[in-house]
């Protein structure tokens, strides 16, 4: 079983760093080699993310995990955007992308601020879509 890598199918490729640049989040040094540094970054995003979703989605359950380590912010990360994929807040290619997305494949990267990502998601779920 494959699945189309141009972005169409049930499978989100997703780069975490560039997601959070998309919504305006300053990710950097969340990766530093310097623990304190790369701690104290993440503790800023995890900040950023909670302010954006808090209306929506409780990042409380894992908000100390994603400030310890990069590998669960990233995680948290890809889901935001998987569910922004879901809920058509990510960009899609352009017509002159497609032959290109269908070989190397298609990054999400959201379209929507991460509140309206949440919030649209939310509605969808209350319509039952």
């Amino acid at each position: 079983m494959s699945a189309p890598r141009d972005g169409t199918g049930p499978l989100v490729e997703v780069y975490p760093a560039a997601a959070l640049a998309a919504w305006m989040i300053d990710c950097k040094d969340y990766k530093s080699p310097d623990r304190d540094k790369a701690r104290e970054a993440r503790e800023g995003v995890v900040a950023a993310i909670d302010a954006s979703i808090s209306d929506h989605v409780d990042l409380a359950p894992v908000h100390d995990r994603c400030v310890q380590s990069d590998h669960v912010l990233d995680a948290v990360v890809c889901a935001l955007v998987v569910l922004a994929s879901k809920v058509r807040c990510t960009h899609e290619p352009e017509e002159q992308q497609r032959k290109n997305a269908a070989i190397e494949g298609w990054i999400h990267l959201p379209s929507q601020p991460l509140n309206e990502v949440t919030a649209r998601a939310g509605r969808e779920l209350t319509e039952g879509r």
